[in-house]
């Protein structure tokens, strides 16, 4: 996850050892001062008449930003062709890219970022790039995880949340491919999600393929075009039973966009399908 040891980066799925790259500090210390982990309190003024002061909440100053140096691993100078080559892959995204440091510490970390700066800097005749990444987030991400289940009748399956979120809570997206309704419930949460999918174009197997992203609240079939929540069965008589209730409060009647709460999650699924969970969890790892 440290961008100070790491040997390479990969950034937007090319590897910086394409390039015959490394990572260096041309003559200046590691600047980790952009991390993510400053907060700003939301709070009253003082006076002589109130001493201490009424805090409403916090909100995050910065989110991560990296910048180092690169430079060839034999130090040459960069011919005018590598250094075309070199600025055309770094500033080509206009929006976040992956960006994942090379380096020997667990947990691994992913951190999604622009590169809004490179400078190109001559000392002692060395030739260097100065380099800035911006991520989208004040924090970082483990690596993507999919769990993937294949269920007759029902299955039972935990996935431990270790989201840095601030109430811990993360939404997963799943894929689902099935002839007939299925029910997810987190048990650990006595919430539940009933999907009935009909009048949706099929696959080759007779299977209705859905992609449904909880954290955006979206859904779609195998296309890619989005579904309307009356081809899932949520109308007026919605309703999904809730088996880890017990007999108060079996079902509920709104929409529950399933989530992952702290800490491990007991999740059943009920009727025949193949079911994938797919995340990443946010961690506030900073730069090192």
């Amino acid at each position: 996850m440290s961008f100070i040891n790491a040997h390479s980066f990969v950034f937007d799925g090319i590897s910086s050892d394409n390039f015959n790259l490394v990572i260096c500090w041309v003559n200046k210390e590691p600047d980790v001062s952009t991390n993510g982990l400053k907060k700003t309190l939301q709070k009253s003024e003082s006076n002589t008449a109130r001493y201490i002061s009424n805090v409403y909440g916090a909100s995050v100053d910065e989110n991560i930003s990296f910048t180092f140096d690169i430079a060839k691993k034999d130090f040459t100078p960069f011919t005018k062709e590598e250094s075309i080559e070199i600025n055309a892959w770094l500033t080509d995204a206009n929006t976040p890219r992956l960006l994942h440091f090379n380096d020997y510490d667990i947990p691994s970390m992913d951190y999604y970022a622009v590169c809004t700066n490179i400078d190109d800097i001559i000392i002692n005749g060395r030739n260097a790039k100065t380099i800035t990444f911006e991520t989208n987030a004040p924090f970082g991400f483990m690596s993507e995880i999919t769990k993937k289940c294949v269920v007759e009748e029902s299955a039972a399956i935990t996935i431990d949340n270790l989201s840095d979120t601030t109430d811990g809570i993360y939404y997963p997206e799943i894929k689902l491919i099935t002839k007939n309704a299925v029910t997810i419930e987190n048990n650990t949460e006595h919430k539940s999600v009933t999907i009935t999918p009909s009048d949706i174009e099929k696959d080759e197997g007779g299977n209705y393929v859905l992609s449904i992203n909880n954290r955006t609240n979206v859904i779609r079939d195998k296309n890619g075009n989005l579904v309307s929540f009356s081809k899932l069965g949520w109308g007026p008589d919605y309703k999904s039973k809730i088996a880890s209730a017990g007999e108060t409060d079996q079902y509920i009647d709104y929409i529950y966009w399933f989530r992952l709460v702290k800490g491990v999650n007991n999740i059943s699924i009920y009727g025949d399908c193949t079911i994938e969970f797919t995340y990443k969890f946010p961690r506030k790892a900073g730069c090192v």
